[in-house]
């Protein structure tokens, strides 16, 4: 093949890349979703400390009935949450759903307390929260919500690991040529891409893209399974 022909690869190689990343973006596959939909706690009094400002906030529905209020503490540096018990119990389960301003969801956070007093144990959020949803799991051998998340469908993670795979192999592609060509110059270009090394390259790239793909569906289904039979982990959210 000629060197311009190496070329039209190299950039078909960087559009599948750049494709393959705005549908995974878009479509966000492996997006969670929530048994319950956000809703906003009523915000009840704002207050500043010596090094903090204090937003304490009621909350609703079944969350009210053992835990009634809550306050996120902010300082220069880092966010806090300290819920407030009805009554102190032997062992509560809850998870925490963080959100941002724009109410989308940043990170959960599994928090399980024994022999409680009337507040529970600081709990440190992420910077960027600015809402969170508390949903009760278990209080005292109760079971009130087995999960908060929903688990990710096969197929979605199907698609995610198909669209994934193009990503990193268009990547591996545009960049091996991009390298090659601004590292080498035209003449090491038109050797080096008419040679052997180039093909083992290019096999290389389709191996190591669906190792990476199959891998990550592998763990995505694990991940899917835990959460289906009830367990809650920290999610990585897109």
């Amino acid at each position: 093949m000629s060197l311009y022909a190496w070329r039209l690869v190299g950039m078909i190689g960087a559009g599948v890349f750049v494709l393959s990343a705005l549908i995974m973006l878009i479509a966000g596959f492996i997006r969670n979703k929530f048994y319950k939909e956000f809703h906003r706690d009523e915000l009840v009094k704002r207050s500043k400390g010596v090094n903090s400002k204090n937003f304490l906030y009621f909350t609703g529905n079944e969350t009210a009935k053992y835990i009634n209020k809550y306050v996120i503490m902010k300082t220069m540096t880092d966010k806090y949450l300290v819920c407030h018990y009805n009554k102190p119990y032997k062992k509560i389960t809850y998870t925490v759903i963080q959100y941002s301003g724009i109410r989308r969801a940043i990170s959960v956070l599994k928090c399980v307390e024994l022999s409680t007093s009337d507040s529970s144990k600081i709990i440190a959020l992420k910077r960027r929260c600015k809402y969170v949803n508390i949903i009760i799991n278990k209080v005292d051998g109760e079971e009130i919500n087995t999960s908060a998340i929903k688990p990710i469908s096969r197929a979605k993670i199907r698609a995610y690991c198909f669209f994934k795979f193009f990503t990193l192999l268009g990547f591996f592609v545009a960049a091996r040529h991009g390298i090659v060509e601004l590292v080498g110059g035209e003449t090491f270009s038109r050797a080096f891409f008419n040679g052997t090394v180039n093909i083992i390259l290019l096999i290389a790239s389709v191996v190591v893209a669906a190792l990476i793909s199959i891998f990550h569906r592998i763990g995505l289904a694990a991940k899917s399974r835990k959460a289906r039979n009830g367990g809650v982990l920290e999610y990585e959210f897109i």
